[in-house]
């Protein structure tokens, strides 16, 4: 069983770790090499729906 501190202490830094995986996988997301849109193959008949 923990400690009150221990627990604490357990809560915060399970915090933090997951607040640092979040801000990471974040930034990792909107990176330019991650764009999967195509966006220059677009052309009329795409933009038309054919």
């Amino acid at each position: 069983m923990l400690s009150k501190s221990q627990a604490r202490a357990f809560f915060l830094g399970g915090t933090v770790v997951t607040f640092l995986v979040f801000i990471g996988l974040t930034i990792y997301s909107f990176m330019p090499k991650n764009d999967q849109t195509n966006y220059g193959k677009i052309d009329a008949q795409v933009v038309k729906g054919k």
